[in-house]
């Protein structure tokens, strides 16, 4: 599993209710470069736009890590608090068995 969660796409709430929109709840959840949220910040390698799997090309933008949004994603860890942990096994009678430790 590949969980990305330091940046979202134009189709997201926090997308859509705060790009342009300075007063919105979202706001600080995003990373604006100049005034007015005109500005998103960009992804990886100054990236602003991602090709979908569906071949229709996405705006995406960074989140704001600095605040506790990472708190939304709470079930993903582990009791010690350290993070998600994977066990791939194999055995003659299963391909493959994940589970989430």
């Amino acid at each position: 599993m590949d969980m990305e969660v330091q940046y979202i796409t134009e189709d997201h709430l926090w997308y859509k209710d705060s790009y342009i929109n300075p007063s919105s709840e979202y706001t600080d959840y995003m990373i604006y470069n100049g005034p007015g949220n005109t500005n998103p910040e960009s992804i990886i390698y100054g990236l602003t736009e991602l090709l979908s799997y569906d071949g229709t090309v996405k705006k995406v933008m960074t989140l704001n890590l600095k605040i506790e949004i990472y708190k939304a994603f709470e079930w993903y860890r582990t009791v010690d608090g350290k993070g998600m942990a994977f066990e791939i096994t194999a055995s003659r009678r299963t391909a493959y068995r994940m589970t989430i430790c």
